[in-house]
């Protein structure tokens, strides 16, 4: 699991670094570049959709990444996928707790609503 933790490491930081970039040089100029065109609608120019792709970028590394993972796992693939699409970071957060809690071994031997079924009669 280490070793592919380190490769969504690898895929995720390149391109959360260059959201950063690009959201801190759009900044400045957003609002003074957006103006109402002719036709009474806002006009975009290229860098707005350029910061907006780059953004959501990291949300499909993260589904991307959740997506080969838990084909491993066995779990289920697509609903990893789109749970990692809008919860972003948070989306591998709870997939590793999941991973984590179901690596655990079970306790061996019955447990007492199992003794109780069969009627052994403990309280």
């Amino acid at each position: 699991m280490k070793k592919r933790l380190e490769i969504f490491l690898l895929l995720y930081v390149p391109v959360m670094i260059l959201s950063e970039v690009m959201s801190f040089l759009y900044k400045g100029s957003s609002l003074r570049e957006m103006q109402l065109g002719s036709d009474g609608y806002l006009d975009f120019n290229i860098s707005l959709l350029l910061v907006l792709i780059l953004a959501y970028l990291k949300n499909i590394v993260v589904a991307g990444w959740l997506l080969s993972e838990s084909k491993r796992g066995g779990a289920k693939k697509y609903l990893w996928a789109v749970f990692g699409l809008f919860a972003g970071l948070w989306g591998v957060a709870f997939y590793l707790l999941t991973q984590l809690f179901e690596d655990q071994p079970r306790p061996k031997g019955r447990m007492k609503s199992d003794a109780q079924e069969e009627g052994l009669g403990l309280t």
